[in-house]
């Protein structure tokens, strides 16, 4: 199905899908669709029938709207000139396989996963370096999703899942987008699509630093969340969790600037905190849900380029060993 712009936007149809409609995917889905016709969504099972009866459903405080897409599996949907990947990171190698048919040479690929992402090294000097093995161990998402064709992208949305095919966005939606490679054109035409659905978006050179702070601010808030079951306004102000949020932010930071980064300082971390409603982040609404955790993308990417470089980072080891743990007690079910 084709996408038709508006104003300042290609004078061309477009296809448009996402893929994955989860908390994110039905989030960005909505936005879209409320924006754009012809706006594919790529999903199955209980989802998929959820959304062929009655499209995507945004639930707000005191209303609920939906807007109808196409939804299918990939043989239903063609090739595509965007596909948003929005499955968790340990579900992106199944996804890139089921993708295979929508993608083409030109299709602009646009993870918005968490973690430090496969193509992390691709475009750079270290090109040639071993993949990260917590996100890619066999090289296989960078056979079957080319950084040649990837925009990269921090996904500041924050949603929850409520049933299938029915998502509660808790803030605006922000999102970050910029080159893998040196062309920027790509880029440039997500930051017009998602800047036009309504979802402001800024397109920064290089996107690597933007990676790096998402990257600090989910290991920081969501393994502790697992363990405490606290909420982001919790983590700050309970003294004992804001500890231990202290002590993973500065081990954090300390691998981040190694490969070049600069992080922020805690204390815009707790401003950029307090400024927010109390939420669940997206690993406690996984582990409530009896979902499978986004650790090794989160949590073991960080502590594996740690090790490759020689810096010590025994409580992130911790955390994630005792959020492990945790989960590993309880029941886990694949997402609809």
């Amino acid at each position: 199905m084709k996408l038709h712009f508006k104003s300042h936007l290609p004078k061309r149809d477009f296809s448009i899908c996402v893929a994955g409609a989860g908390a994110i995917g039905a989030a960005l889905s909505f936005k879209l669709a409320s924006t754009f016709e012809g706006v594919s969504v790529l999903a199955r099972g209980e989802t998929l029938r959820a959304i062929k009866a009655n499209g995507i459903t945004m639930v707000g405080e005191n209303s609920a709207s939906s807007v109808p897409v196409h939804a299918g599996e990939p043989s239903d949907l063609g090739v595509q000139d965007v596909i948003f990947l929005c499955s968790k990171a340990q579900d992106l190698p199944e996804l890139a396989e089921a993708i295979q048919p929508l993608i083409s040479h030109t299709t602009i690929i646009v993870p918005m996963t968490n973690g430090i992402p496969w193509w992390y090294f691709e475009g750079t000097p270290a090109a040639g370096d071993a993949p990260i093995e917590a996100v890619d161990p066999t090289g296989r998402l960078s056979k079957l999703l080319p950084s040649t064709n990837v925009v990269g992208a921090v996904n500041m949305i924050i949603a929850e899942r409520i049933a299938p095919g029915m998502v509660q966005s808790l803030n605006p939606g922000r999102v970050i987008v910029g080159p893998v490679h040196s062309d920027i054109q790509p880029a440039e035409t997500i930051s017009l699509i998602l800047n036009e659905a309504g979802i402001a978006t800024s397109l920064v050179e290089p996107i690597r630093a933007a990676v790096w702070k998402k990257v600090v601010l989910n290991l920081v808030t969501n393994p502790l969340s697992v363990i405490s079951g606290g909420n982001t306004t919790e983590f700050l102000t309970d003294p004992y969790l804001a500890a231990v949020c202290e002590g993973l932010f500065k081990e954090a930071n300390a691998v981040a600037e190694v490969y070049g980064f600069e992080g922020c300082q805690f204390s815009e971390f707790e401003r950029l905190g307090r400024s927010m409603k109390p939420f669940k982040t997206s690993m406690l609404q996984d582990f409530e849900n009896g979902r499978p955790l986004e650790l090794d993308p989160i949590c073991g990417s960080v502590v594996e380029l740690a090790e490759r470089s020689g810096v010590e980072v025994p409580l992130i080891k911790q955390v994630m060993n005792l959020t492990r743990y945790k989960s590993a007690a309880r029941p886990v079910r694949m997402a609809a």
